[in-house]
């Protein structure tokens, strides 16, 4: 059996995509988590926070009470905005009036790599600008590559990579260019 170039590449995988909207309006949090679709505990999550989850959404979305939808779990940017929208629906079903254009934004995406082989955190880290490693703090180095504007590297031994903080798919796409980069230092 051979192997292929692309086998030996490192892959990158999106495991959360965080997305946001707000409805400009208060919401009848007690309203929402009676809806099958809602949830809500007015002693777990202190009275601020309902959440909506159905069968048709990929995450779950976090409603408060001051119209902000926070959408989580999903595993990209059409799922996210989907999940908004569903929640949305639910919203309407309360007797919420939902804005004719409703913006989504993504704030984060979590996305995960590995390496597939043990790194040399402190010979890695001596290779790249803007890299953390406090072994006593945390376990792995902290990685700040300029081309993700502000996003963080997690580099853990094991060769497992975790990206945090990318805000677009463009990001996403520049994370996979500095994954390919890691892999080829880690192994020089």
């Amino acid at each position: 059996m051979t192997t292929t170039l692309q086998e030996l590449l490192p892959r990158l995988s999106i495991v959360n995509v965080v997305a946001t909207a707000e409805i400009n309006q208060k919401v009848d949090l007690v309203k929402v988590g009676n809806h099958h679709a809602g949830l809500y505990n007015e002693h777990t999550y202190r009275g601020r926070v309902a959440y909506i989850k159905s069968l048709r959404m990929k995450g779950k979305v976090a409603v408060f009470s001051n119209g902000k939808l926070i959408s989580v779990g999903s595993k990209s940017e059409k799922e996210a905005k989907s999940d908004i929208f569903e929640a949305c629906a639910v919203l309407a079903e309360c007797g919420i009036r939902i804005p004719q254009s409703l913006e989504v934004s993504v704030q984060n995406i979590v996305a995960t790599g590995e390496l597939r082989k043990t790194i040399e955190i402190e010979k890695l880290g001596s290779r790249l600008p803007n890299v953390l490693y406090e072994p006593e703090q945390f376990p792995g180095a902290v990685y700040y590559p300029a081309e993700l504007e502000g996003a963080s590297v997690l580099i853990f031994v094991s060769g497992k990579v975790v990206f945090a903080g990318l805000r677009s798919p463009q990001l996403f796409q520049a994370a996979r260019l500095v994954l390919r980069n890691l892999g080829r230092l880690a192994f020089e």
